[in-house]
């Protein structure tokens, strides 16, 4: 009975030795979380690669990636001085407000915005780029896509499986062919490119990647009928980073109705946010409004290209911002030099005000509308009414020349030296003169004498410091747009950041000194100085610089264990089953747990030698 007793004593011990030294599962394994990582410089882009993360999708225009990887190792990322920041990964969907079954075909949008009026002056947007940033382009009689690219990773297809992007690009583009509908410019390039799924879903690393594709492929316009309750900076400084490369960014307000803050990216300053209206041209119930709205569109039941070459009546701030982007078309074929800084105040003057006199937060500049040219019919009067006319205009500008004579050349003479007072003033500020100043404005086809008042002529040389300032700033500087860009990119600003040519000029001068420097100095010295910057706190006597129009964003707290969801219906998120949850890394031994069972074994082994000894000395 001894003996066997022996036994089960050691096969216990090696039973429970095997189970001990087995690898402690998912003891050190940590979640893997998609996030988007932005660099500062070359560096960082290093420091990612070698970071451990798995590299999802590393940008060529945009200095980012998107990542997949563990808590420690996107803490080590948040710490590291060359990486600018560290996002969360966001999920979007398309801006529509729903489909309405119909059996007529009618476009009441066309004649809204006086389309026909364009269309017989030539305008069809003839070699215009644009860019359908959305679920895909399905192929369809009406359309003619110019090419595309997929940045959703489940097909490699542009090909749309949802609808929401065909119905857009019919809006824009659709032929005239006599059948079907009829698009606003039907001969600009559509290109789609898919950040979308089939469910109308995407993620913000698959919209970097089509912006990136977009920067990189020289698009005029992009379409961007998707929108997001919250923000991201890296979706921020994408947007910024193509509207700095010239192209025009068109986005939907959103579909949440007034009440609700417009959607992200439609309220970034570099984008032109898009409000719906119905067909008597007030603004749609569903549509979101908001100081961010820049033009208002057609956005309630319009009709479009769909799936299978079908047709179909939609209805959202994403069929509105359609209109505005065909619209810029119109106007880019038509002015072809214009910049889109230019171009973007020049549909202003396409509008038809409507609301409150000015900008309102409801139609913005105003409802997007070609202007009709005027009436052919001219009634030709008779000799007698001519001469009466012409007696009462006489008589009347006799008497207003004898009772305002000395007032009007008073008057007349004060405001010609005022003109000519603020336009010495300007060259003396640009350090140019009036003839230098005259031809720089007409290279950039504006004439300086148009305008004759000081702020009037600041309004088109200060525009955002737009590209006549910087073109002027570069040349006197020596500097290459992409050398401004990067100057610009290494304190976190934009050109919106200053308000007048000689703070840019400032900037530029004091900055290309010190890359310089920083060049020069040895790697030590660098990281020390950029420690003491960062440790020490603006001085009370230095004002910070403010933007001439600042966003004002929502703190809307970020969950870190939850997708936000972006919705069609701002401020909406679905309760989506978060992927990367639960996943664990690759089974992995506990050093600690392996040390502790190799002394229980140990134990167990000697008990066994003891109690076996003890037995034999017995006997």
């Amino acid at each position: 009975m001894k003996k066997p007793l022996a036994k089960q004593l050691a096969f216990a011990s090696l039973l429970t030795c095997s189970i001990l030294l087995l690898p402690v599962e998912n003891a050190d394994a940590q979640e893997q979380a998609q996030v988007i990582v932005v660099y500062e410089n070359e560096q960082g882009e290093q420091d990612v690669k070698n970071s451990g993360a798995v590299v999802k999708e590393q940008y060529d225009q945009l200095s980012a990636a998107t990542v997949s990887a563990d808590t420690d190792s996107i803490e080590k990322l948040k710490r590291d001085p060359d990486i600018k920041f560290v996002e969360n990964d966001v999920t979007f969907r398309i801006a529509e407000n729903g489909e309405t079954p119909f059996q007529v075909i009618e476009q009441w949008n066309l004649a809204s915005i006086h389309a026909a009026s364009a269309w017989e002056t030539g305008l069809t947007g003839k070699g215009v780029k644009v860019a359908v940033m959305d679920s895909g382009i399905s192929p369809h009689p009406e359309l003619a896509i110019a090419g595309g690219y997929a940045a959703v990773d489940y097909t490699t297809s542009y090909a749309d499986d949802k609808g929401h992007g065909t119905h857009v690009a019919g809006i824009i583009g659709a032929k005239h062919d006599q059948q079907g509908i009829d698009g606003i410019a039907p001969d600009a390039a559509l290109f789609a490119v898919k950040v979308l799924d089939e469910k109308g879903e995407g993620t913000l690393s698959d919209l970097l990647e089509g912006i990136d594709w977009a920067i990189a492929n020289d698009m005029d316009i992009v379409n961007l009928s998707i929108g997001s309750a919250d923000t991201r900076q890296a979706m921020e400084d994408a947007m910024e980073k193509a509207y700095q490369a010239g192209i025009l960014l068109v986005s939907a307000s959103g579909n949440e109705g007034a009440g609700h803050p417009v959607e992200y990216p439609a309220a970034y300053d570099a984008v032109i946010g898009v409000s719906a209206t119905d067909v008597h041209n007030n603004i749609a119930a569903f549509s979101t409004v908001g100081r961010e709205v820049e033009f208002a569109a057609p956005g309630k039941d319009i009709a479009s290209t769909y799936l299978d070459s079908e047709y179909k009546l939609m209805s959202g701030t994403s069929q509105a911002t359609s209109h505005v982007t065909a619209m810029l078309a119109l106007l880019k074929q038509q002015y072809p030099s214009d910049t889109n800084v230019q171009l973007r105040q020049r549909l202003r003057q396409y509008t038809a005000d409507l609301g409150q006199a000015g900008r309102d937060p409801l139609y913005g500049y105003g409802f997007v509308q070609y202007p009709q040219p005027e009436s052919q019919e001219v009634r030709e009067p008779d000799e007698a009414e001519i001469a009466k006319e012409q007696d009462a205009a006489k008589q009347e500008v006799q008497h207003d020349a004898i009772e305002n004579s000395e007032t009007n050349e008073g008057q007349k003479e004060e405001q010609n030296e005022e003109a000519e007072a603020a336009l010495q003033q300007l060259v003396n500020d640009l350090g140019m003169t009036e003839k230098q100043l005259a031809e720089l404005f007409a290279k950039y086809d504006f004439d300086l004498y148009s305008y004759l008042k000081l702020e009037a002529i600041k309004d088109i040389i200060y525009q955002d410091v737009n590209g006549v300032s910087v073109h002027f700033v570069l040349e006197e500087a020596g500097l290459r747009q992409e050398e401004l860009e990067e100057l610009l990119a290494a304190n976190d600003q934009t050109l919106a950041d200053f308000t007048s040519l000689q703070e840019l000029k400032d900037y530029i001068s004091s900055e290309t000194v010190k890359r310089d420097e920083k060049a020069a100095a040895p790697l030590s010295e660098v990281k020390q100085e950029e420690e003491e910057k960062e440790s020490n706190t603006m001085p009370a006597s230095v004002e910070p610089k403010l933007k001439a129009e600042p966003v004002t964003t929502k703190e809307t707290p970020e969950k870190e264990d939850e997708e936000i969801v972006l919705s069609y219906n701002a401020a909406e998120r679905d309760e989506l089953e978060d992927k990367t949850k639960g996943q664990q890394l690759p089974d992995t031994a506990s050093s600690f747990g392996n040390v502790i069972a190799a002394g229980v074994a140990a134990v167990s082994v000697g008990a066994l030698l003891y109690v076996a000894g003890r037995r034999r000395n017995k006997y």
